[in-house]
């Protein structure tokens, strides 16, 4: 993120990712470089934490809950993890 702001400069890449993410050119207009490739790196990021994450927290709930539990559904764990990883996400965007 710190290098978004070290470059003060945005690439085509930057525009296209911020595009895919429902941030156009209106709302992204008039803003310094370094405000938009942050913004583009920040979407990288989300997105990033949208395909990694819920496998890491589901293998973490699945070592937790082993030390617990007998039986566990697998597929209802892993939709919690994709679901906590969405609010995370969410909250991410909202601050």
């Amino acid at each position: 993120m710190l290098g978004a702001c070290e470059l003060n400069s945005v690439s085509e890449e930057d525009y296209l990712d911020l595009g895919r993410a429902g941030l156009g050119s209106c709302l992204l207009g008039g803003l310094p470089d370094w405000v938009v490739a942050y913004s583009a790196r920040l979407v990288r990021f989300i997105n990033l934490e949208r395909t990694k994450l819920p496998e890491e927290i589901l293998r973490h709930n699945l070592e937790e809950k082993k030390k617990y539990f007998a039986d566990i559904c697998i597929e209802v764990e892993r939709s919690d993890a994709e679901v906590q990883v969405n609010a995370e996400c969410m909250l991410v965007m909202c601050m």
